[in-house]
């Protein structure tokens, strides 16, 4: 189950909250709650603990509950121990009973989003929040629908959590200076459909390579049982897991010492070491760079609280999957702990960065695909993507302003990175109007947006470009909308 708050701690924080804003809270905690018409018995349980926390009588509680249920009067006060407590709060209630389906996902989503955490943000206070781990009712996390109707914030005009900048993906600012494969060639309306190397590596081979990798056993070491332990997602019951926050591990094969590239991070594998460990739930990209200036790239998903197996062959140059027996036997040296020494740890201070990055990414297609050309749908080059090529998909436009960033920068892709300059420009070609017809896609637009651009070096903003933002977040302003304004701040915050 989730960790909770003890209930003096939970008491000592109510206290700092005006009586106003203690009613907000439990409002919306109802709000979250009755996202199914019915309140389980676990969510019940949470409710009252936090009513009694809140010092609201029973009576006012009843009377809270019937205005959350039917959304009304639904507000977030601005003060910074309200929200803190109030997503505290949130969190708890959509995951007491261990699940956490779409229609609380959209109610989390909201409320998060009106405190000015973007759906990327909320994922990784998630995965920082629980220990045990969550269970989808209706398949792993996915970016809510931007069209969705459900999908409507409360009121409120807070700033949004602060973020380092990170170091740029990308060295130098010059595109051409990209390294990588030639044009594709197809039809002018062919989805590239980029991915990285595919392992083709012959199965003796790569068994060879895995049996080489196996750890030398020290007369200090415990023996290995030889009954596997149960492992720690087995609790959770049968069915999806994907959700579940509980890191994994990523044991690689085959790899001497060297530097590789885990998602954001550099990592140096030694020669003791067998893998990745504590990576989380998701999808991941791995590269490993050559004296010759090309690289080897592995796109993966981790499933929550499970290890993958991977073995390099450097005949090949190319990641494969080794025999069924190494595969299982390592898989019971990651689950009963006796890879823990030989696993380096992930690097979890840019955790966040690539959940920002990937967030709108579906693992189960993948790679999505990306266009050469535009159906010309409307008057400006954002309405011919949105319109025309995506058919007015918001989700879809997402996840090709996704996919072509990253197959640019980290695939070196030299397709991919133009497509992706041309979508970054075309989203800066909007008018208040257009921004009108769906603020919710402009939201998660723009939060993507400043994404991607605090990857890329500072000689990248050139005066176009800064114009181009400026246009934007002009529109996003003239809306007169809080969290359209706050999404235009931090446009302008990203391109300073």
């Amino acid at each position: 189950m989730v960790e909770q708050v003890g209930a003096p701690d939970l008491r000592r924080a109510c206290a700092d909250v005006s009586p106003n804003g203690r009613r907000r809270i439990f409002r919306l905690l109802c709000h979250v709650a009755h996202c199914d018409r019915l309140v389980p018995p676990a969510e019940r349980d949470v409710l009252e603990r936090w009513r009694d926390a809140l010092a609201i009588t029973p009576n006012e509680g009843e009377r809270l509950e019937q205005e959350g249920a039917r959304n009304e009067a639904i507000r977030i006060g601005r003060r910074p121990e309200e929200q803190r407590l109030l997503l505290e709060g949130i969190i708890e209630v959509a995951a007491a009973d261990g699940r956490l389906d779409r229609s609380e996902q959209r109610r989390l989503v909201a409320v998060a989003g009106a405190m000015g955490l973007s759906q990327a943000q909320l994922l990784a206070r998630l995965q920082r929040r629980f220990t045990q781990g969550l269970v989808p009712a209706t398949g792993p996390l996915r970016p809510i629908p931007v069209t969705d109707p459900n999908l409507r914030a409360p009121r409120l005009d807070c700033p949004p959590t602060d973020l380092d900048r990170p170091a740029p993906l990308l060295a130098g600012g010059a595109r051409r200076a990209l390294p990588g494969s030639g044009p594709a060639r197809g039809h002018e309306r062919a989805p590239l459909g980029l991915t990285g190397p595919v392992a083709t590596a012959d199965a003796h081979d790569l068994e060879r390579i895995a049996r080489a990798s196996m750890p030398t056993p020290r007369p200090d070491d415990p023996p290995t049982p030889l009954t596997p332990a149960e492992p720690p997602w087995a609790a959770l019951g049968g069915g999806d897991t994907s959700l579940s926050l509980r890191p994994g591990a990523l044991v690689l094969l085959g790899l001497g010492p060297r530097q590789l590239r885990l998602d954001l991070s550099t990592i140096l594998f030694c020669q003791e070491h067998r893998g990745i460990d504590r990576v989380p739930p998701g999808l991941h990209h791995l590269a490993i760079a050559h004296p010759d200036g090309s690289q080897a790239t592995l796109w993966f998903e981790l499933p929550a609280g499970r290890s993958l197996v991977k073995v390099f062959d450097e005949r090949t140059r190319r990641f494969g999957d080794p025999a069924p027996a190494t595969r299982e036997r390592y898989e019971a040296m990651a689950r009963q702990g006796a890879l823990t020494q030989a696993l380096a740890p992930y690097p979890e201070d840019r955790a966040l960065d690539w959940v920002e990055l990937t967030v709108h990414l579906d693992p189960g297609r993948f790679p999505p695909p990306l266009h050469r050309a535009d159906l010309p749908v409307g008057a400006t080059r954002l309405e011919h993507c949105w319109r025309g090529t995506h058919r007015g998909d918001g989700q879809a436009l997402l996840t090709e302003v996704s996919w072509a960033f990253l197959a640019g920068t980290l695939e070196r892709h030299p397709d991919a990175y133009e497509r992706w300059l041309h979508l970054l420009k075309s989203s800066f070609e909007v008018d208040v109007d257009l921004v009108r017809e769906d603020p919710a896609l402009f939201v998660l637009l723009t939060d993507l947006l400043c994404a991607q651009l605090s990857h890329m070096p500072r000689s990248f903003l050139d005066v176009s470009l800064a114009c181009g933002a400026t246009d934007l977040s002009d529109a996003l302003e003239a809306t007169g909308l809080p969290h359209l304004r706050e999404a235009a701040r931090r446009l302008r915050g990203a391109v300073a």
